[in-house]
């Protein structure tokens, strides 16, 4: 998409330099074909290849919330994506399971995907239920409780 959109940028660029583009219509038809291809042959790729969203499948309709199983007395991590500037990772709590107070130097967007949960935000409590979601600010302390057993997205932004 990357690729494409740079194309697509040099040909608009190029169009307005008035009269110095000698590319044809064909021509940047057949470029953005192949950037579209490109970039079809790619998706979910990085440079090197490598899926840049991964322990899951691509281009199929899945449930977060089917993505992790619950264990007996256990929280449950499935980590999607994960660089220096985000964090993308699916968890499940057993019943009075819990993360302790932390913080971190990014934003964490919390879902909850089923059940329900407590989150502690800088000492205060908030219930957030299935289908519900909270924002767990950066370099505040924060932890997660399981009410009754739950799921959720985490995504966390980190700054650049």
């Amino acid at each position: 998409m990357k690729n494409l959109l740079m194309v697509i940028a040099a040909f608009a660029f190029l169009t307005s330099c008035g009269g110095r583009n000698h590319e044809t219509d064909a021509d940047a038809r057949a470029k953005m074909s192949t950037a579209e291809e490109h970039s079809r042959q790619t998706s979910g790729r990085n440079i090197t290849g490598e899926k840049m969203i991964k322990n899951i499948d691509h281009s199929t309709v899945v449930s977060f919330a089917g993505q992790v199983e619950y264990l007996a007395g256990q929280v449950v991590s499935k980590t999607l994506a994960q660089n220096s500037h985000y964090s993308l990772t699916l968890f499940s709590f057993d019943k009075d399971e819990e993360i302790s107070t932390h913080d971190t130097s990014g934003d964490a967007l919390v879902v909850v995907l089923d059940g329900t949960g407590k989150f502690t935000i800088d000492g205060r409590e908030y219930i957030v239920n299935t289908g519900e979601a909270i924002v767990m600010p950066a370099n505040i302390p924060h932890a997660v409780y399981a009410v009754e057993r739950f799921k959720m997205l985490l995504t966390v932004l980190f700054p650049s």
